[in-house]
């Protein structure tokens, strides 16, 4: 969600203005928030009906620190990753 819009607003009210951009964020139904970094990979899959699995299996094995450590991997290799997306705008997903 863009941070211009109303909702999102109140939904990272409770979160300083300094640390908004520190990390992703999932938001789930009853409100809590989750940080990316520690375990928000493990739980955005907890939240997908077909990664449900393997978000519980790796809760089990006690495997979010690895989650987390392959998103930090990923996200410093942006430029070596987007050679494989194809140029152009990507798809409009909000609202």
């Amino acid at each position: 969600m863009p941070y211009t819009d109303p909702i999102t607003a109140t939904l990272l009210e409770t979160i300083p203005v300094e640390q908004r951009t520190d990390t992703w964020r999932l938001v789930l139904r009853d409100g809590r928030i989750i940080p990316g970094h520690p375990g928000g990979g493990v739980a955005l899959m907890k939240e997908v009906r077909l990664m449900r699995w393997l978000g519980r299996l790796l809760t089990a094995l006690r495997l979010s620190g690895f989650i987390d450590a392959v998103d930090v991997y990923f996200a410093h290799a942006r430029s070596w990753c987007s050679r494989f997306v194809p140029e152009g705008k990507g798809p409009h997903r909000y609202p």
